[in-house]
């Protein structure tokens, strides 16, 4: 198993230290980003989870992307989407076109389907 947790840290924290400071754009996005966080963050860290495990299971021969504020773990069927300046991931159902639950189920509303990941120390 690779060190998901490690790759998306640092690449977290260049886009924070690096990419952010260098593009208007990109704060923007990662301000928007972080107000998401705030407004929602209370429900999304009712489960948090360990984004190793997360990759492990939906995406186990990912490649990766970086797309905006998003470190995105492409895997076959699933995409696991982490937020580098929110620290909360989703899951994409390719087939299904939709985001899921843990479980593979489709989310029924926006609220549901978010998970703040675990920090190295909770994991």
């Amino acid at each position: 198993m690779a060190d998901q947790k490690s790759a998306y840290s640092e690449a977290s924290k260049h886009y924070v230290e690096v990419k952010v400071p260098e593009s208007a754009v990109e704060k923007g996005r990662f301000d928007r980003s972080k107000m998401r966080e705030e407004k929602y963050n209370e429900n999304w860290s009712k489960q948090k989870v360990n984004i190793n495990d997360i990759v492990d299971a939906f995406a186990p021969d990912f490649t990766v992307k970086e797309k905006g504020t998003k470190y995105i773990f492409k895997g076959g069927r699933y995409d696991v989407s982490a937020d580098m300046a929110g620290g909360y991931l989703r899951i994409y159902d390719n087939k299904l076109k939709t985001w899921v639950k843990l479980d593979g189920s489709p989310v029924s509303n926006s609220g549901e389907g978010h998970y703040k990941i675990k920090k190295r120390e909770e994991m």
